[in-house]
């Protein structure tokens, strides 16, 4: 029998492809569209990282969904910027926030990195979804760059588009 955490927590409901999962709304700092995004150096990508996004307020690492959740590609149409850690999360859509109040913990089916992706799972009145645990994006980027490297992606990515345009 699964436990369960009784909560009152807004979610934001968004796809990756044909699935859908939820994050808490408290991690999203804003959703927006894809405009701004420029390709990493090949040599500064990693895994499930290949685009920054450039904007007035500084420079996030995007993680492309599909590819860290291991599902097949799909094109990515908004962001979910991420409130703390200068990080974004490619999508392919939101479609709405809602209140949850309760958390069950993940069944056995789901293991590996999959139970460090997710807090549990989530009955919505249309079906059940995983609720992604915004501090497991966090630890994986931070994991393969350090603060030093994203500067340095970021650089390079200007670099290339200063040549690019001139």
């Amino acid at each position: 029998m699964s436990r369960r955490s009784v909560l009152h927590e807004t979610v934001l409901v968004f796809t990756v492809g044909e699935g859908r999962f939820a994050i808490a709304a408290s991690a999203v700092q804003e959703v927006c569209g894809v405009e701004g995004m420029a390709a990493v150096a090949p040599a500064q990508r990693s895994r499930s990282v290949r685009h920054i996004l450039q904007r007035r307020d500084g420079t996030r690492l995007v993680i492309d969904a599909p590819v860290y959740f291991g599902m097949r590609a799909s094109a990515g149409q908004r962001l979910l910027l991420l409130r703390s850690a200068g990080l974004a999360l490619l999508v392919g859509g939101v479609d709405r926030m809602q209140e949850i109040t309760a958390l069950y913990s993940l069944p056995r089916a789901f293991h590996g990195q999959e139970r460090r992706w997710f807090r549990g799972l989530s009955l919505l009145h249309d079906g059940v979804v995983p609720v992604l645990d915004a501090r497991a994006l966090v630890a994986e980027v931070h994991g393969v760059y350090a603060a030093s490297e994203l500067c340095t992606a970021a650089a390079v990515v200007a670099e290339a588009g200063e040549v690019a345009s001139a």
